[in-house]
């Protein structure tokens, strides 16, 4: 950017300009105003103004205009270092670099400002700016975020099972882990052990997290539900009946099997036509 300094006119202007080669138009700018301009590197280059216009003012194309010399200055680069995560409380060095001055700065506590590799004592998960100032006074600014291993340890509160199945029952947020009373559990140091309680129970989980040092007691509820009591029966087709009827009890939903010849495979009670003898199963569930 470039400072645009007008003497003569009013705002808002509108100027073009050259570097040479091309032609540059910016529009709707005022007094004192900071412009953008065709960058070519650090060093001196020449751009010559050969239009304005603005209030009171207008310099048509074609119009010699004052050439100007801009020196563009190099800027710096900060490296602030790789984002990491540590142990609450843990104490690490910052890693900077840059071609000029440097200077650190954050809402947590450094052990110095101005080196390049300071120490920091980590609390919470929290941002490090570094900025470096070159000879010419251009500056850059990077920043690097020192995060708080994350410790989320869980379980679920309750899990359903139907009396003889088999579930897993899922922990999470460490790297070891011990479950217990082990009976009717198959896995005690895995995060998903699989179960298979004959009644409610409770199973207990410690959590570790080894790096850090942290762990946590928690426990699993598990409801286990009584198989319901399904009744079947069936009424045959005969001469004075087109159809047959079976009838189920004692469940929420059914399911009866082979399809053939079934109205409804899901209802309690459906019709059913055949062409011989057939042998039907239901099964079922309580939701």
């Amino acid at each position: 950017f470039a400072q645009f300094i007008a003497t003569a006119g009013e705002g808002p202007y509108d100027i073009q300009y050259s570097d040479g080669t091309n032609t540059f138009i910016v529009t709707n700018i005022n007094n004192a105003d900071f412009v953008p301009f065709a960058y070519r590197g650090a060093g001196k280059h020449v751009y010559t103004l050969t239009y304005i216009r603005s209030q009171g003012l207008c310099v048509p194309p074609g119009t010699p205009g004052k050439p100007v010399t801009i020196v563009v200055l190099p800027r710096p680069t900060a490296d602030a270092g790789v984002d990491t995560a540590v142990c609450p409380g843990a104490t690490i060095q910052l890693y900077g670099s840059g071609d000029g001055n440097l200077y650190w700065y954050s809402t947590g506590k450094l052990s110095a400002h101005n080196i390049p590799n300071p120490t920091v004592t980590v609390h919470e998960t929290t941002v490090y700016y570094l900025e470096v100032t070159n000879s010419y006074g251009c500056k850059d600014t990077a920043g690097v975020e020192v995060a708080i291993r994350a410790f989320k340890p869980h379980v679920p509160e309750r899990t359903d099972m139907c009396f003889g199945d088999t579930v897993q029952i899922r922990a999470s947020g460490g790297d070891v882990y011990s479950w217990s009373p082990i009976e009717y559990l198959d896995g005690a140091d895995r995060p998903a052990p699989t179960i298979w309680p004959l009644q409610d129970k409770a199973y207990t989980v410690l959590i570790k997290d080894t790096v850090c040092g942290r762990s946590a007691i928690l426990v699993a509820g598990i409801a286990v539900h009584p198989l319901p009591v399904v009744q079947a029966s069936a009424k045959d087709m005969d001469c004075g009946r087109q159809y047959g009827q079976l009838s189920a009890s004692g469940a929420v939903k059914y399911a009866w099997y082979p399809a053939i010849g079934v109205s409804d495979t899901t209802a309690a009670s459906p019709k059913v036509v055949v062409g011989g003898n057939t042998t039907y199963t239901v099964t079922g569930t309580e939701q």
